[in-house]
């Protein structure tokens, strides 16, 4: 009976070990992705210092850097690396109101594979205390809401003169699934519904009040709403 060669059998055990290593060594391990929290920012105000922590988890290795990767933070406010708390911070004092939105990007140390990236698009609203005259909607920040789940937020004026005639939305979209009911009897709006999709929506909601001898009162007020997994 032919023996097989020496030579032959160790080149058979290479192809079965590296077939093995394919098959089972690290590059073929799937990383799951990065979580950002928090998921939505509080809103800040013109002259007021505002400070808000970015941080992630699920990353398998350290972090290597945060950075803004698409938008604009609002004027006055920066974003800083933590490189020893593996966070980032937005620090500063906002100088001019308005809505911002923004992108903040994350990669992390890689091993014998790429290490894990991630995006996470955030709002800031700005508000301008001393300009605003009128009309206070509350409250100031919507919850976050999640995808497939029954949400209900009621929104109030006050400080109107003349009663509320009408609160609607003058712009940007509501999260798919819900919609915005005026409530006349109670001089509030109820957003309501249950959202079906993730992400995060920015608009606007605007209230008019009855004029007698003179214009009723308007107001106009910027939301930010996260609908989560």
């Amino acid at each position: 009976m032919r023996r097989t060669s020496p030579v032959i059998l160790v080149v058979l055990a290479f192809i079965i070990f590296a077939t093995v290593a394919c098959l089972c060594g690290p590059s073929n391990h799937t990383r799951g992705p990065l979580v950002f929290s928090p998921q939505g920012f509080p809103d800040a105000q013109v002259g007021t210092p505002y400070e808000a922590t970015v941080s992630i988890s699920q990353n398998e290795t350290p972090a290597g850097s945060f950075y803004l990767s698409e938008g604009t933070l609002p004027p006055g406010l920066e974003l800083v690396y933590m490189k020893a708390e593996d966070t980032a911070r937005i620090t500063g004092i906002p100088i001019q109101a308005g809505t911002y939105t923004f992108t903040i990007s994350v990669w992390c140390f890689g091993t014998s594979i790429n290490g894990q990236m991630g995006t996470k698009q955030y709002t800031i609203v700005v508000a301008d205390l001393l300009q605003a005259e009128g009309l206070i909607f509350s409250p100031q920040e919507l919850p976050d809401a999640r995808a497939g789940v029954s949400y209900e937020a009621a929104i109030r004026i006050s400080q109107n003169d003349t009663p509320v005639g009408g609160i609607s939305l003058s712009d940007g979209t509501l999260p798919p699934g819900l919609e915005l009911v005026f409530m006349d009897a109670e001089e509030t709006a109820i957003l309501a519904g249950t959202p079906t999709q993730e992400g995060t929506y920015a608009f606007t909601i605007r209230a008019w009040c009855f004029g007698t001898q003179e214009s009723g009162q308007t107001g106009d007020k910027p939301y930010t709403l996260v609908v989560g997994p």
